[in-house]
Protein backbone atom coordinates (compact mmCIF):
# COMPACT_ATOMS: atom_id res chain seq x y z
CA UNK A 1 0.00 0.00 0.00
CA UNK A 2 1.20 3.25 -1.24
CA UNK A 3 0.84 6.74 0.80
CA UNK A 4 0.98 7.48 4.37
CA UNK A 5 -1.11 5.47 6.55
CA UNK A 6 -4.55 6.17 8.00
CA UNK A 7 -5.50 4.52 10.91
CA UNK A 8 -8.47 4.12 13.60
CA UNK A 9 -9.84 1.29 15.13
CA UNK A 10 -11.57 0.04 12.05
CA UNK A 11 -8.10 0.17 10.26
CA UNK A 12 -6.62 -1.51 13.49
CA UNK A 13 -9.20 -4.09 13.75
CA UNK A 14 -9.05 -4.99 10.04
CA UNK A 15 -5.30 -5.41 10.21
CA UNK A 16 -5.77 -7.82 12.98
CA UNK A 17 -7.86 -9.72 11.74
CA UNK A 18 -5.83 -10.29 8.14
CA UNK A 19 -3.17 -10.70 9.97
CA UNK A 20 -4.04 -13.53 12.26
CA UNK A 21 -5.75 -15.56 9.37
CA UNK A 22 -3.16 -15.48 7.05
CA UNK A 23 0.64 -17.23 6.60
CA UNK A 24 2.03 -14.40 4.58
CA UNK A 25 2.41 -10.72 5.91
CA UNK A 26 -0.41 -8.62 5.04
CA UNK A 27 0.98 -5.12 2.69
CA UNK A 28 1.15 -2.30 5.32
CA UNK A 29 2.66 1.12 4.95
CA UNK A 30 5.89 1.84 5.88
CA UNK A 31 4.60 4.55 8.68
CA UNK A 32 1.68 2.27 9.80
CA UNK A 33 3.13 1.73 13.42
CA UNK A 34 3.74 6.08 13.16
CA UNK A 35 0.36 6.40 12.65
CA UNK A 36 -1.01 4.02 15.01
CA UNK A 37 0.72 5.79 17.56
CA UNK A 38 -0.57 9.15 16.73
CA UNK A 39 -3.94 7.65 16.61
CA UNK A 40 -3.51 6.53 20.37
CA UNK A 41 -1.99 8.98 22.19
CA UNK A 42 -5.15 10.83 20.05
CA UNK A 43 -7.03 8.68 21.78
CA UNK A 44 -5.99 8.52 25.29
CA UNK A 45 -5.83 12.37 25.30
CA UNK A 46 -9.67 12.24 24.52
CA UNK A 47 -10.54 10.00 26.65
CA UNK A 48 -8.67 11.38 29.50
CA UNK A 49 -10.66 14.37 28.79
CA UNK A 50 -13.66 12.58 28.91
CA UNK A 51 -13.27 10.83 31.96
CA UNK A 52 -12.42 14.53 33.88
CA UNK A 53 -15.93 15.72 32.96
CA UNK A 54 -17.51 12.23 34.03
CA UNK A 55 -15.90 9.08 34.73
CA UNK A 56 -18.73 6.88 34.83
CA UNK A 57 -20.84 8.36 31.68
CA UNK A 58 -21.08 5.79 28.79
CA UNK A 59 -19.21 8.34 26.16
CA UNK A 60 -16.44 7.50 29.15
CA UNK A 61 -16.70 3.76 28.64
CA UNK A 62 -17.14 3.60 25.51
CA UNK A 63 -13.43 5.54 24.66
CA UNK A 64 -11.90 3.41 27.78
CA UNK A 65 -12.91 0.09 25.94
CA UNK A 66 -11.84 0.90 22.55
CA UNK A 67 -8.33 3.13 24.29
CA UNK A 68 -7.86 -1.22 25.85
CA UNK A 69 -8.68 -2.80 22.50
CA UNK A 70 -6.83 -0.97 19.91
CA UNK A 71 -3.57 -1.49 22.08
CA UNK A 72 -4.01 -4.97 22.90
CA UNK A 73 -4.96 -5.41 18.75
CA UNK A 74 -1.97 -3.30 17.36
CA UNK A 75 0.48 -5.63 20.07
CA UNK A 76 -0.98 -8.92 18.58
CA UNK A 77 -0.49 -7.45 15.14
CA UNK A 78 2.99 -6.85 16.05
CA UNK A 79 3.24 -10.44 17.38
CA UNK A 80 2.00 -12.09 14.40
CA UNK A 81 4.35 -10.17 12.14
CA UNK A 82 7.48 -10.56 13.90
CA UNK A 83 7.09 -14.43 13.85
CA UNK A 84 6.63 -14.03 10.39
CA UNK A 85 9.78 -12.09 9.42
CA UNK A 86 11.84 -14.23 11.65
CA UNK A 87 10.85 -17.69 9.75
CA UNK A 88 11.37 -15.40 6.39
CA UNK A 89 14.93 -13.77 7.72
CA UNK A 90 15.79 -17.95 8.62
CA UNK A 91 14.90 -18.62 4.69
CA UNK A 92 17.12 -16.03 3.65
CA UNK A 93 19.96 -16.56 5.41
CA UNK A 94 19.57 -20.19 4.52
CA UNK A 95 19.84 -19.46 0.98
CA UNK A 96 16.12 -18.64 -0.45
CA UNK A 97 15.06 -16.10 -2.31
CA UNK A 98 12.62 -13.87 0.05
CA UNK A 99 10.64 -11.10 -1.18
CA UNK A 100 9.50 -8.54 1.40
CA UNK A 101 6.68 -6.49 0.56
CA UNK A 102 4.51 -3.91 2.28
CA UNK A 103 6.36 -3.87 5.87
CA UNK A 104 7.06 -1.01 8.14
CA UNK A 105 10.18 0.77 8.44
CA UNK A 106 10.59 -0.60 12.06
CA UNK A 107 10.53 -4.42 10.31
CA UNK A 108 12.88 -3.33 7.71
CA UNK A 109 15.44 -2.69 10.57
CA UNK A 110 14.63 -5.68 12.63
CA UNK A 111 14.71 -8.33 9.36
CA UNK A 112 17.96 -7.13 8.19
CA UNK A 113 19.34 -7.14 11.90
CA UNK A 114 17.86 -10.96 12.18
CA UNK A 115 19.44 -12.09 8.95
CA UNK A 116 22.44 -10.81 10.40
CA UNK A 117 22.60 -12.15 13.42
CA UNK A 118 21.37 -15.54 12.36
CA UNK A 119 24.39 -15.11 9.80
CA UNK A 120 27.14 -14.51 12.14
CA UNK A 121 26.08 -17.51 14.30
CA UNK A 122 26.04 -19.90 11.43
CA UNK A 123 29.44 -18.50 10.73
CA UNK A 124 30.60 -19.73 14.15
CA UNK A 125 28.68 -22.88 13.79
CA UNK A 126 29.97 -23.68 9.97
CA UNK A 127 33.43 -21.86 10.10
CA UNK A 128 34.64 -24.71 8.00
CA UNK A 129 38.32 -24.96 8.92
CA UNK A 130 40.82 -27.50 9.98
CA UNK A 131 42.30 -25.99 13.22
CA UNK A 132 43.54 -27.38 17.01
CA UNK A 133 41.46 -27.54 19.70
CA UNK A 134 40.95 -24.32 21.34
CA UNK A 135 40.85 -24.92 24.92
CA UNK A 136 38.81 -21.95 27.44
CA UNK A 137 38.83 -22.66 30.53
CA UNK A 138 40.25 -26.40 30.64
CA UNK A 139 40.76 -27.50 34.31
CA UNK A 140 45.00 -27.41 34.97
CA UNK A 141 44.08 -31.04 35.64
CA UNK A 142 42.85 -32.54 32.80
CA UNK A 143 45.59 -30.69 30.65
CA UNK A 144 48.24 -32.32 32.71
CA UNK A 145 46.53 -35.67 31.79
CA UNK A 146 46.56 -35.18 28.20
CA UNK A 147 49.90 -34.06 28.23
CA UNK A 148 50.69 -37.39 29.80
CA UNK A 149 48.87 -39.16 27.62
CA UNK A 150 50.16 -37.98 24.99
CA UNK A 151 53.98 -37.87 26.21
CA UNK A 152 53.04 -42.08 26.29
CA UNK A 153 52.04 -42.44 22.63
CA UNK A 154 55.12 -43.89 20.58
CA UNK A 155 55.86 -41.38 17.72
CA UNK A 156 54.68 -42.31 14.48
CA UNK A 157 56.45 -43.48 11.78
CA UNK A 158 54.20 -42.39 8.70
CA UNK A 159 54.44 -39.44 6.80
CA UNK A 160 53.24 -36.22 7.99
CA UNK A 161 50.90 -34.48 5.69
CA UNK A 162 51.51 -31.11 4.89
CA UNK A 163 50.23 -28.87 7.95
CA UNK A 164 47.26 -26.64 7.99
CA UNK A 165 47.86 -23.26 7.40
CA UNK A 166 47.33 -22.14 11.65
CA UNK A 167 44.08 -19.64 12.04
CA UNK A 168 45.12 -15.94 13.36
CA UNK A 169 44.04 -16.13 16.42
CA UNK A 170 43.34 -13.17 19.36
CA UNK A 171 43.35 -13.04 22.89
CA UNK A 172 40.10 -10.66 24.03
CA UNK A 173 39.24 -9.67 27.55
CA UNK A 174 35.20 -10.41 27.89
CA UNK A 175 33.50 -7.37 29.36
CA UNK A 176 30.10 -9.42 29.78
CA UNK A 177 28.61 -12.60 30.42
CA UNK A 178 27.49 -14.17 26.99
CA UNK A 179 26.10 -16.95 25.86
CA UNK A 180 27.38 -20.84 25.16
CA UNK A 181 28.33 -20.63 21.55
CA UNK A 182 29.70 -23.74 19.39
CA UNK A 183 33.64 -23.52 17.93
CA UNK A 184 35.13 -25.64 15.21
CA UNK A 185 36.20 -27.81 18.02
CA UNK A 186 34.74 -26.49 21.48
CA UNK A 187 31.95 -24.75 22.64
CA UNK A 188 33.03 -21.38 24.09
CA UNK A 189 31.42 -20.43 27.78
CA UNK A 190 32.39 -16.96 28.43
CA UNK A 191 32.29 -15.15 31.51
CA UNK A 192 33.44 -11.45 32.48
CA UNK A 193 36.45 -10.85 33.19
CA UNK A 194 37.78 -13.97 31.72
CA UNK A 195 40.92 -13.60 29.08
CA UNK A 196 40.75 -16.21 26.06
CA UNK A 197 42.79 -17.01 22.89
CA UNK A 198 39.69 -17.65 20.42
CA UNK A 199 40.27 -17.83 16.27
CA UNK A 200 39.96 -14.00 15.20
CA UNK A 201 36.86 -14.37 13.28
CA UNK A 202 35.30 -15.65 16.28
CA UNK A 203 36.97 -12.53 18.24
CA UNK A 204 35.90 -9.79 16.08
CA UNK A 205 32.19 -11.23 16.37
CA UNK A 206 32.84 -10.27 19.94
CA UNK A 207 34.42 -6.87 19.78
CA UNK A 208 31.84 -5.99 17.31
CA UNK A 209 28.99 -6.76 19.69
CA UNK A 210 30.62 -4.90 22.92
CA UNK A 211 31.17 -8.20 24.25
CA UNK A 212 35.45 -8.08 24.44
CA UNK A 213 38.09 -6.08 23.48
CA UNK A 214 41.35 -7.32 22.16
CA UNK A 215 44.18 -7.26 24.67
CA UNK A 216 46.64 -8.78 22.52
CA UNK A 217 47.03 -10.51 18.32
CA UNK A 218 49.15 -13.36 18.11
Amino acid sequence: MAGAARVDFERITQVYREESGKKQLVELEPDFYDAANEYLKRLERETARASGENATAPKTQFLQDELRKARKRLEQIYQYRERKIALLAQSKVSGVETELKGITVQEQVLFERLVAALGDSRKLVFGGSQVAEQRVGVPRAEEKQRESEDAAQPPKQTASPPAPTPRKTVTVYVMEDVPPFAGIDVTYKLMKEDVVSMPEEYANVLVKRGKARVVEVR
